[in-house]
């Protein structure tokens, strides 16, 4: 799987004035993947009809509901809420048709379905999402049996009620873990356990899997899972599932500390484990072949699999590539200089050859700006503007706009100005941010060294 399929808009997005996040964290969450490096691919749901939602609820309550005449899961009436709600059931709805389409796996990143009954709202939850998607799916011929696993920190009495109303055992089975779990003290027998639930739904065509982020143990209404726990719980889920053969269409869940940051890392995790599980690692030869510098063999492939990765970052618009030495600060020889320009044309070439063959589509709008001086090139990829464009807009610097991102091959300590950076042993990997914290005195003086080497008599002399 080359990227994760989150289903998500801002539609399904609202300000519920609750104590539960859920109706207005997806966004929040969405951002937050996108910051890290993992490729996903965010699809548009289409809204529910009153009829679709009315296969898990009565009628009367559904058109209550987005009528405005009936409190729904926030106990409130109002019209943001009602309006998000089509939206919310739908993202969940679409990423299982998706799970199935594609065999393996799919996200809504939205909440607040296992606490809705058949005619009556609950707990933060107006419309179970858990089971229409499992109605539709059923009625559309997608499946035969669906399996609900429910890692909640609260028992799902909504989903229990509505399959007992809707008489739906016979296909549609459930698991809500808040039945049996509660205490730090159970949390390794429920780890344990993992493998052996999931493989009660073996004969399932699809898994609706709850990753609830309130069982972490400093939630106020959870308590007993650590986050590295959570992480764990995810990957055991998402392993099983896997070696099964079990499609996983998976949504967000709970998460009431105080600390949103704290929610947003826990459902992070679940993207990670999701990807480490379920992505597809890019081929070592990248369908190109890697270069190597012919003088000193300085870099290691690693540091074109990290480039690679990079331009496959979501929300890149642009990527530059830079190479510095680390003896750049001595005045040096031509031979040096002569080397490090190799290595700079190197990873021009490779940075070309890659995107042209990861992204052929681009290969009309590639604009490569170069500008060598000793030691260093940079090599900027546009796709959304024009040369001319760049230029007015950031004055001759085109690798300075939102959007941008910087590979660094070097193992100086040197952040960038107006980025960013995280600092490795062989390169860094620096994004535009123009509030980014600024560079120190030490810093400063790099930068300025390096910028009076940049000239020619500097380096002519040596």
């Amino acid at each position: 799987m080359k990227s994760i399929p989150v289903f998500y808009t801002s539609k399904l997005v609202a300000s519920s004035h609750s104590f539960s996040p859920s109706a207005g964290k997806p966004r929040l969450v969405v951002e937050s993947w996108k910051k890290l490096g993992i490729p996903i691919s965010i699809l548009d749901p289409k809204p529910l009809t009153r009829e679709e939602i009315c296969t898990a609820h009565t009628r009367s309550y559904v058109d209550q509901i987005l009528n405005c005449e009936r409190d729904n899961g926030f106990e409130n009436r109002l019209p943001e809420v009602a309006e998000s709600l089509p939206y919310t059931t739908a993202a969940f709805v679409e990423a299982a048709r998706e799970a199935v389409r594609n065999g393996q796996v799919a996200v809504a990143p939205v909440a607040g379905f296992h606490h809705a009954h058949h005619d009556y709202a609950r707990g933060f939850c107006t419309f179970n999402g858990l089971v229409i998607a499992a109605q539709l799916l059923k009625q559309e011929g997608w499946v035969k049996k669906v399996g609900i696993l429910d890692f909640d920190q609260h028992y799902g009495d909504g989903t229990v009620d509505i399959i007992r109303q809707r008489e739906l055992k016979g296909w549609l089975s459930q698991y809500s873990a808040g039945a049996q779990y509660y205490s730090p003290g159970q949390a390794q027998d429920f780890l344990k356990r993992i493998p052996s639930l999931v493989e009660k739904f073996a004969d399932c065509d699809i898994l609706l899997y709850q990753a609830g982020a309130d069982p972490h143990i400093y939630d106020p209404l959870g308590g007993w899972l650590t986050t590295e726990q959570l992480k764990v719980r995810d990957e055991l889920v998402f392993i099983s599932a896997k070696a099964l053969g079990i499609p996983v269409a998976w949504n967000l869940a709970g998460g009431y500390q105080p600390d949103i940051r704290k929610v947003l890392d826990i459902h992070d995790n679940t993207l990670r484990t999701c990807w480490d599980v379920y992505g597809e690692a890019l081929p070592k030869d990248y369908g190109i072949d890697i270069p190597t510098d012919p003088v000193s063999n300085k870099f290691s492939a690693n540091v074109y699999e990290v480039f690679a990765t990079l331009i496959s970052e979501p929300g890149i618009k642009g990527l530059a590539s830079t190479v510095f030495d680390p003896e750049i600060l001595r005045l040096a020889c031509i031979e040096k200089v002569r080397r490090d320009k190799q290595i700079v044309s190197d990873v021009k070439e490779f940075s070309l050859n890659f995107i042209a063959h990861r992204h052929p589509e681009w290969a009309d709008e590639l604009v490569s700006f170069w500008d060598e001086g000793i030691g260093f090139g940079w090599n900027v990829f546009v796709v959304d503007e024009t040369p001319a464009s760049l230029y007015e807009r950031v004055t001759f610097r085109p690798y300075r706009f939102s959007g941008t991102a910087l590979i660094t091959l070097t193992p100086l300590p040197i952040r960038l100005p107006g980025f960013d950076c995280e600092l490795h042993e062989e390169y860094a990997i620096c994004r535009f941010n123009e509030h980014a914290s600024p560079l120190t005195k030490a810093e400063e003086k790099i930068w300025g060294d390096l910028n009076e080497l940049q000239s020619p008599p500097s380096w002519q002399n040596c």
